[in-house]
Formats: C-alpha cells, structure tokens, sequence
C-alpha cells in the first residue's frame, strides 16, 4: 500500500484524545484552539502511536510506511558506503558468518508526531566465539556517582560566577556554558576493529555487484566497530580516548572514563564519558570553553 494512504490525524484531535475523560469542554476546545493556532491548517500529522514499528525487513516492506522505512535503511547504508564500515568478500561457501539484521524505530516530537524514521544494521553478537570473534570486550563508563559530583561542582561554579557579577540581573550567564551533555551519532562506526576476521551476513535488502563463482557466497568483513558485535564498545572507547588526548586532556587515574584538560585562563575542564554520551564540566574562567573546544 502507499504511504500517502495513511490516516492523518490532526493536531487537535490528538490532543483531545488524550485529555482526561473528567475536563470541561470549554478546556477541551481551549487546548484544540491552541495546538490549532500553533499549526497551519491541512497540515499532515502522523502519530506515533498509529505505526507499527517492524520486526525484520520483512515486514518493513510489507508496512504501510514501507517507502518511509526504504528511505531510512536506504540514509543508513550510504552512511555505511561513505565511511566504509565494512567491505564485501567472497568466502568460500561452508564459512561460518555471523547474522545481521535491521533495527526500525521512530523519533517522535512531544506531541507524539514522527519527526523521523530510523533504521540501523546490527550483528548478533550472542553468536560470536570468544578468542576467534573478539578478544576483549571491557571499557569503562562513568558511574552515577560520578555524575553526580561533577553537576555538584558546575552548581558551585555557576554559582560563584553570579556572585561575581555586578549586576546578576542583567548578566548573560548561563548553566550550559559550565555544564553540557551530547552524545555522538552512530560511534561505533567512528571506531576501528583490532579483528580483521569479523565477517557476516550482508544486511537483508542489500545487492552486491560481486560475481560469485560455484562453491561460494558473498560476505561482509566488518572493519569498523558495528552495533551488536560484543568488541564494539571498547573499540569506540579506545578511539574516543584517543581523540581527547590528542585535544590535550589527561585521563583520570581513578576514574578512567573522565578526562581533565587544564586552561590556560585558570581551572579545568573535565569531560564524563558513558559509552555514545558525554558530559563536559567547564570549571575555568573562560565561559566560552566548549565553544572553543568544539571548534
């Protein structure tokens, strides 16, 4: 079926759903007046809550936002194309290969409308063989506790630069420039794999241009880390760590998942690390620190 074949629900109506069963109608149309006015009229709205997420490729071509979820898987292996996540071989038939499937899901704005369809390969990784698949699987992740002293300490800087100010009424400072968060987009696949003998099964829906001869079949021998390979995490750990030393941040001896990079105007930064997540603590004189440092 077409995807323009889907039922468009309004804003209003989706809001009126979900009101309690005990408000006035005078609140009801308060609520429909006002998503009406935030939205222009005829404007298609797709609750999340009406797709059905699938399970395999399968059932993604068979759903009624299948040119949706085509144009996802179709965005996630050009990502995989342009950074060379893995390559296609030829093996001899009888060679063992690891599974590899999609995974489908949605992001949704606050109103529960689909903002975008994702889709993503991933390995089962419960299929490989230790000491012939992967080596070692441990990397280190900040602990909540650690999470915890490090907000403590942006409060108190934050705190002595409003004490600081002539005039905190009119001062232009913000939290985000002492605390940020941010996580990085598909990083697994920044990382590469200490294992050149990882193959699988190539993503179902994908067509290599390899002549097979009798006697053989196509694979894909992963040179970067990929979702679901148990090794993946410590191969993105080990390429992060990497990337901050080079920016000139000194790895904790306690905590070996936080960072610190000292200023030249005074103070630190420090940078949390949890697998895909960061959490960056600016505790120096310069409020425009992570600008810096992004740049």
């Amino acid at each position: 079926r077409s995807p323009a074949a889907v039922a468009v629900r309004s804003p209003a109506a989706a809001v009126v759903a979900r009101r309690p069963a005990a408000a006035s109608p005078a609140a009801a149309a308060a609520v429909a007046a006002a998503v009406a006015h935030a939205r222009p009229a005829n404007t298609s709205f797709l609750d999340g809550r009406s797709v059905i997420i699938p399970n395999n490729y399968r059932q993604a071509q068979r759903s009624e936002q299948a040119a949706d979820w085509q144009r996802a898987m179709e965005e996630h292996l050009k990502m995989h194309d342009n950074m060379g996540t893995f390559q296609v071989v030829v093996v001899p038939v009888k060679t063992r290969l690891l599974p590899c499937r999609w995974v489908y899901s949605l992001k949704t704005s606050n109103e529960n409308e689909v903002t975008r369809f994702k889709a993503r390969t991933v390995v089962w990784g419960n299929m490989q063989r230790p000491g012939i698949d992967f080596k070692e699987t441990f990397s280190p992740t900040v602990r909540a506790e650690q999470i915890r002293l490090m907000i403590a300490v942006g409060a108190r800087v934050h705190g002595e630069r409003l004490r600081k100010c002539a005039d905190p009424q009119v001062a232009v400072l913000s939290i985000s420039d002492v605390l940020s968060v941010g996580d990085v987009k598909d990083a697994y696949l920044n990382s590469r794999l200490e294992e050149d003998n990882v193959l699988t099964e190539l993503p179902p829906g994908f067509e290599s241009e390899l002549s097979v001869p009798d006697g053989f079949k196509v694979a894909a021998r992963q040179v970067r880390a990929h979702p679901g390979l148990r090794q993946s995490g410590r191969a993105w750990f080990r390429n992060n760590r990497a990337r901050l030393l080079e920016r000139g941040f000194i790895q904790s001896e306690v905590a070996p998942c936080i960072f610190f990079k000292d200023t030249v105007c005074g103070g630190f930064i420090a940078v949390g690390v949890f697998v895909d997540d960061m959490l960056a603590l600016n505790a120096s004189a310069n409020s425009l620190a992570f600008k810096e440092l992004a740049d």
